[in-house]
């Protein structure tokens, strides 16, 4: 933690040790899948409510996966600290893994590798990582391939 003192708004992250270094060639995507997953709700809430929530109290949440790293984070008023801790523990504890949540978000992930082909940065990005972690998982995308997202299932993968 780090104290600004003329700051009115916390910063709240988890940090969980996931991403393509822990993945194999037949899952790879499946970190990055779970952090999209994260927000198609839970026991205790619907997607729309997580949204909300967060939303009314003028604070942001959102995540990302690397490749040795997931992170889910939101920004709020100092006032409302306890509110992204409650959410986020939700998140994490309770998500639903919904199949038809996960056919729609194979869909969404699909469109992100195409747009991430397009790019000549993240390309140049991933031929990188292939020269400079041969041999291991780290040379994985962090997206997944379209091969690989396809064969992601609940009760294979996603069964926590």
């Amino acid at each position: 933690m780090c104290e600004m003192k003329y700051s009115n708004t916390v910063s709240i992250g988890f940090f969980i040790k996931a991403g393509t270094a822990y993945e194999e060639k037949y899952d790879n995507g499946i970190s990055h899948m779970i952090e999209h997953m994260l927000f198609k709700g839970t026991k205790n809430r619907t997607a729309f409510d997580i949204a909300c929530i967060i939303d009314n109290i003028g604070g942001e949440i959102n995540a990302y996966t690397s490749k040795e790293c997931t992170g889910i984070y939101s920004k709020v008023l100092s006032k409302d600290f306890e509110i992204p801790i409650e959410i986020i523990s939700d998140m994490l504890m309770n998500s639903l893994f919904d199949e038809d949540d996960i056919k729609k978000e194979k869909s969404v992930i699909k469109e992100e590798i195409k747009s991430y082909e397009d790019s000549p940065e993240d390309i140049n990005y991933d031929l990188l990582s292939e020269i400079m972690y041969i041999g291991t998982n780290l040379t994985h995308p962090i997206l997944g391939t379209f091969d690989s997202v396809k064969k992601l299932l609940k009760k294979k993968y996603l069964s926590i």
